[in-house]
């Protein structure tokens, strides 16, 4: 059976379906990054009937994008396919009013995933999974045998029907311990923190003489470009930044093109990392870096420095 992935899907949802034998076909996604029920129509033509799943993403990992979920989950009905949403990363937003709509249509999603230990700021390891219909999952992954067999005549439901495990940790207890104990509003406006970041920083890039984002952030990643560079400067900027103490940052590809990339989370992150960041993608910055190693350049001087060059960022 074949399965639609976005060309931007997570590199693990090839690993998998890999393993699983099965055949996938990659769908275009637009300069949006957006996987469309469009996009999807065009990729199942002519093997319409051998579709058995559409993946789509609720916060890609690399561009922080949310996929047109409603129009995915036409196409998927179209098709008489399972629709699969990863929202690994990007579905602790949709705790957030203001970012509800991006997220439209995700109730028609067969089985879905968060990993709370992203976003939700639970310790490593934990993954939520959802399903529309447990009964389905139960069908696929239950086990059977006199040893486990046993426990089908406890009252209640087992976790491991739902999956392929059958040991595990009690990985959703934190998670659950700090809904409890902080509440979802908590949440939220940690969440929050990141995504205001990220838009606070696209508008500091689109300031600045020498840069610009690549996308409008719809969450807390930001791709972005400076003028000049290619992969080696990339990667010596990254280098750099965490050398320096400003950020751990790594570079990406935005349609070949490397380019930029910084992620916002913690909601303690200080508002002057804006104002460190577009320092470093500054010329003078650079100097003063690379012929003082061991300077500290404090925001204030950052901010002084740029107001003098004219290229203060917009707050």
């Amino acid at each position: 059976r074949t399965v639609i992935v976005a060309d931007t899907a997570h590199a693990s949802v090839a690993t998998a379906l890999h393993l699983l034998g099965m055949e996938i076909v990659d769908a275009a996604t637009g300069p949006d990054c957006r996987l469309t029920g469009t996009a999807v129509r065009a990729a199942a033509a002519g093997r319409e009937g051998d579709i058995a799943i559409v993946v789509a993403s609720a916060g890609s990992t690399n561009a922080g994008v949310v996929d047109d979920l409603a129009g995915c989950a036409d196409a998927a009905a179209e098709l008489g396919a399972w629709l699969h949403v990863d929202g690994a990363y990007g579905l602790a937003a949709g705790l957030l009013p203001e970012c509800r709509h991006l997220y439209d249509g995700i109730e028609r999603a067969d089985s879905l995933i968060v990993d709370p230990h992203k976003w939700l700021f639970a310790p490593a390891g934990s993954c939520a999974l959802l399903y529309r219909d447990p009964s389905l999952a139960a069908a696929t992954h239950t086990q059977h045998g006199p040893y486990i067999d046993v426990f089908r005549d406890v009252e209640g439901w087992n976790p491991s029907d739902l999956g392929f495990q059958l040991t595990r940790r009690a990985s959703g207890l934190p998670i659950w311990f700090a809904l409890a104990l902080h509440g979802v509003d908590a949440h939220r406006d940690a969440i929050r923190v990141g995504i205001d970041l990220a838009k606070r920083f696209a508008a500091a890039l689109r300031a600045s003489e020498v840069a610009e984002p690549v996308l409008d952030p719809q969450l807390g990643v930001v791709l972005f470009r400076r003028q000049g560079w290619g992969r080696a400067e990339w990667q010596a900027w990254g280098r750099r930044c965490i050398d320096d103490g400003v950020a751990v940052v790594a570079p990406t590809t935005y349609r070949g093109e490397p380019v930029g990339r910084v992620v916002f989370m913690h909601p303690h992150t200080p508002e002057s990392i804006i104002d460190e960041l577009i320092a470093t993608l500054e010329p003078v910055a650079y100097q003063h870096r690379s012929q003082n190693p061991g300077l500290t350049v404090d925001a204030d001087s950052i901010a002084h420095e740029l107001e003098r060059l004219d290229r203060t960022p917009e707050r």
